[in-house]
């Protein structure tokens, strides 16, 4: 009976296909029309998701694979689609343009043999994998490097350095120079002061090594300087820049008297050195001055040109300095031993040779004059100076810098200046408030033999005096003791 049930319209497929095509009142031409339409739209419409799919993960492998790849390049950062079409070029294997490329991906895609295999892509994959791991880590390597070396300082900066030989009347001074200058780079610390060196013209080291950052150079043989010690100067200074190689561009010249009031700023350019005026180097002041200059002016340059400076104090870029080293070591010597300058220039001879080698340059060295670089006792009364700018704002007070203690301070019991007072055998007189780094030529100072300008009208109408004594007596405990007394005559 089931069987009977089951099979009255015959076999399972020919009832489905009976059924499939048994529209009422619809003839078989149509019914076979609509099943073709069918297939058809099966077939565009599995097409057009397919074209969506790959379409929409090739915009996510350009999004984030590219650019992936141009962080690890980061010169060519933000620098679009040619940017990463540049960088991807080595990848890909070859000088192909853009348009090349995406042909070749068009045939790719009718094409289905010429895939490459999933096992082929993941390798490549791979393989851009491991060099955009390896850049990277290059990279931060590298970065790592950068940090642990400290980095140079910035071109605005100076470096001090102080020339200086081992004798007790240089250590004692030099030790004072250093006290202030680590005071001031303390306390200003964004200034453009920079490192500090004790340039030491001896060719052996001292007791102080190990209290002051020290370069020892060799010092010019006996008989040429012949006691004049301020001859190594030229020779020191180039030493110093042939040897070492400090992270400043430009250098301060200083000298162990000098006492830093509080840092300067770098008035120095590339071309532009900056220096104090004196008044006792300009040439069309004194008329025996102009043969003297001409004698050694071998490139015969305008007279504008001869700077009324020395070597000190001097800020110059240390490239500029390493021309005119040899320069003015040449000219010192010769002036030296030219009795004309050596009987009329005197003790000044090698601040002579130093400007006239810059003004040898080619171009000549010019100089930025600044008259608050320094100040000196007792003609300085204040730590302000009257200085008269150009342009036409007529004078006004500026702030010094250096105080510069190469005179004595004499000053009576009612607290007035005596300076350079003879009685009446010709002999100076001593006041009894007074200070003169002369009196230590062979000991050094104490709080005991160095006491305070301790008067009322020296403190109100002389304060740079007594700032000055004060200054040394601060820096006095700090002091190594040394015990080399040999002592020659310098400058100053």
């Amino acid at each position: 009976m089931r069987r009977a049930q089951g099979g009255g319209g015959g076999s399972t497929s020919s009832s489905f296909s009976s059924s499939l095509f048994s529209y009422s009142g619809v003839s078989r031409q149509v019914q076979v029309f609509h099943l073709l339409a069918l297939c058809i739209g099966v077939i565009l419409g599995y097409a057009w998701i397919s074209f969506a799919l790959g379409s929409s993960r090739s915009h996510w492998k350009q999004a984030h694979v590219s650019d992936r790849h141009v962080d690890t390049f980061p010169g060519v950062r933000g620098g679009g689609l040619a940017a990463r079409e540049s960088v991807s070029k080595p990848q890909l294997g070859g000088g192909e343009t853009t348009s090349t490329r995406r042909g070749k991906a068009k045939e790719a895609v009718g094409k289905p043999s010429g895939k490459a295999s999933p096992a082929k892509e993941e390798r490549k994959r791979s393989i851009f994998r491991k060099i955009g791991t390896t850049l990277a880590g290059a990279k931060n390597k590298q970065q790592q490097q950068q940090q642990r070396v400290p980095k140079p300082s910035s071109s605005g900066k100076y470096h001090m350095v102080v020339t200086t030989d081992s004798n007790v009347y240089n250590s004692w001074q030099v030790q004072a120079c250093y006290y202030w200058y680590k005071k001031m780079k303390q306390q200003h610390p964004e200034s453009d002061l920079g490192g500090f060196t004790r340039l030491l013209h001896t060719g052996r080291e001292d007791d102080l090594m190990d209290v002051i950052p020290t370069v020892v150079v060799d010092p010019e043989p006996e008989e040429k300087h012949r006691g004049y010690k301020v001859l190594n100067r030229p020779w020191a200074f180039q030493q110093f820049l042939e040897r070492t190689n400090i992270s400043e561009e430009y250098i301060f010249m200083s000298e162990p008297d000098h006492l830093l009031l509080k840092p300067m700023p770098n008035w120095a350019t590339e071309t532009t050195a900056a220096a104090f005026p004196f008044h006792y180097m300009r040439v069309k002041d004194d008329p025996k001055h102009k043969p003297l200059v001409a004698h050694f002016n071998d490139k015969n340059v305008s007279l504008d040109k001869i700077f009324p400076t020395g070597n000190s104090p001097v800020i110059i870029n240390k490239h500029q300095m390493l021309r005119v080293a040899p320069v003015w070591r040449d000219l010192a010597f010769r002036i030296d031993t030219y009795k004309p300058t050596k009987e009329y220039w005197g003790w000044v001879l090698e601040m002579w040779a130093f400007t006239i080698s810059c003004s040898q340059q080619d171009p000549p060295v010019e100089f930025d004059l600044h008259p608050e670089f320094m100040l000196q006792t007792p003609w300085d009364k204040t730590p302000q100076i009257n200085v008269c700018d150009p342009g036409g704002k007529g004078c006004q007070l500026k702030d010094g810098y250096i105080l510069h203690y190469t005179y004595g301070v004499d000053y009576d019991e009612n607290g007035e200046s005596i300076y350079g007072k003879l009685d009446e055998n010709g002999r100076i007189v001593l006041g009894k408030y007074r200070f003169d780094k002369r009196e230590y030529a062979v000991h050094y100072p104490t709080l005991q033999t160095v006491k305070l300008l301790e008067h009322p009208r020296i403190k109100k109408e002389a304060p740079l005096s007594y700032r000055q004594v004060e200054m040394i007596r601060e820096a006095i405990p700090w002091m190594k003791v040394t015990t080399n007394k040999q002592h020659h005559h310098r400058r100053g």
